[in-house]
């Protein structure tokens, strides 16, 4: 039986590292292989953007952690594939065709992501686009991690 494939946004995976709750839980889902965490080398690019914030290295450093550390560990257990050629779809946030990109190059399942222009989406072709929270529910697991 094959994984879901789910695409995680940036803004999950920096929270699920830096803050947990309900975004740590999708990430264990990955670590597990309980579902396959699709990224790109984009996102990637856009994850090691937002960890070198001020506001994140300030957490990272609480943390004892670096942001080669995080994107090291990511990679381990994610699937990196590549962006399909989509057309401009988010007008407001260019950025989030990267996600919709992925996904699609990916075969992934579901995105999930707090950001307001992808959730208003709520799916790209035939990819439903979901809140974490969304997204847990529909496997009926529970929201908060165990660790």
């Amino acid at each position: 039986m094959s994984t879901l494939r789910v695409v995680a946004d940036t803004n999950v995976v920096v929270s699920a590292f830096l803050w947990g709750g309900k975004p740590r839980r999708l990430i264990e889902l990955g670590i597990n292989q309980l579902v396959t965490l699709v990224t790109s080398e984009t996102l990637l690019h856009e994850l090691a953007d937002v960890l070198s914030r001020r506001k994140c290295k300030s957490q990272l450093l609480q943390l004892d952690l670096s942001v080669e550390d995080l994107l090291t560990a990511y990679r381990r257990f994610c699937e990196i594939a590549r962006h399909a050629e989509i057309r401009p779809t988010v007008r407001k946030d260019s950025d989030d065709d990267a996600v919709l990109a992925c996904a699609l190059g990916g075969a992934a399942d579901y995105i999930v992501t707090g950001d307001a222009h992808l959730l208003n989406l709520k799916h790209y072709h035939a990819i439903p686009i979901l809140a974490v929270n969304e997204f847990l529910a529909l496997l009926a697991l529970p929201n908060e991690t165990t660790l």
